[in-house]
């Protein structure tokens, strides 16, 4: 069994700036790895004290799952919250290298200047990305994944509203 991530993110940027148009969070994360080959993704949470969002033992799962080589994805679906009604959510798949808690020393050189500037910045946690491309939520292969904690077990992508938590674990059997 091969285990993946699913992060709800938001479409923002620096707070000057009220929600982005054409998906900058996502062009701003691409950018760094066309730079310098690699990106952190910080998973953000709104809480003042750190904590890591999807708790020691799933980390170490998935640390684990990279040590051995398995290529290990993070599926990024936008929050319904962060766009209009009629307008299509976008869906990304990136190809996790590494997967840290807080803190990381080289954070603000390979990761979009605007983390500098969020209020609760060292209540994340990091993902280091390779890759990073839109995909379609249509595509059938998504069909065989599945959310690790899920009852139902359905697609995950029949299930991403149910559950507002903004960081799981998927598997894929």
């Amino acid at each position: 069994m091969t285990y993946h991530l699913f992060h709800k993110y938001k479409r923002y940027d620096v707070e000057t700036e009220p929600k982005i148009e054409n998906n900058k969070t996502i062009q701003k994360h691409k950018k760094e790895i066309d730079n310098n080959g690699f990106v952190w993704w910080g998973v953000i949470q709104k809480t003042k004290i750190p904590k890591a969002p999807i708790g020691e033992q799933k980390i170490n799962l998935l640390n684990n799952q990279l040590k051995n080589n398995n290529e290990t994805k993070v599926y990024f679906i936008e929050s319904k919250t962060s766009i209009n009604k009629n307008e299509i959510r976008e869906a990304y798949c990136a190809i996790l290298a590494q997967i840290k808690t807080f803190p990381i020393p080289e954070l603000y050189e390979n990761c979009p200047a605007y983390y500098e500037n969020l209020e609760y910045s060292k209540s994340r946690l990091w993902l280091k990305l390779i890759s990073l491309e839109k995909i379609e939520l249509n595509n059938s292969m998504l069909g065989t994944i599945i959310f690790e904690s899920s009852i139902l077990e359905l697609p995950f992508i029949e299930e991403i509203d149910i559950n507002q938590n903004t960081l799981r674990l998927l598997k894929e059997n």
